[in-house]
């Protein structure tokens, strides 16, 4: 059985993005992620099963944990695989652009890892560094 990541929030990037409304997102270990549900400390029971729920319907799963929450995360590229291989799922026409490997320049340039900002600690210094 495939388990969810789980790290510690201080450990990822946060931010948001816009998908017919303003999404919150991380990014950890050079993958997006977009949030799916978060939980108090109390009840992190429910966000392990609310994760494994998700990695059976085919989505990749973190969980990110703080003192206080558990949160769980979906990973958009597998999102966007699931998305395009079932073909019963609606898809937006960026979507099918890149499907088709259409060009796109300069809106796809900001999803290449070079170009993604790096995981910072609270210090504000990089992770691992």
């Amino acid at each position: 059985m495939i388990h969810p990541f789980v790290i510690q929030e201080d450990l990822v990037s946060r931010f948001r993005y816009w998908n017919e409304s303003i999404q919150e997102g991380m990014y950890f270990n050079n993958d997006l992620y977009t949030y799916f549900r978060s939980f108090s400390a109390a009840h992190r029971l429910n966000a392990y099963a609310a994760a494994y729920e998700q990695i059976e319907q085919g989505n990749t799963v973190c969980i990110t944990v703080s003192e206080t929450c558990y949160i769980v995360w979906l990973c958009l590229r597998a999102r966007a695989l699931v998305k395009s291989v079932s073909g019963n799922l609606d898809v937006s026409s960026n979507d099918r652009a890149i499907r088709e490997k259409e060009s796109l320049p300069g809106q796809l340039e900001a999803l290449d890892d070079r170009d993604i900002v790096q995981p910072r600690s609270k210090k504000g210094q990089p992770v691992g560094a």
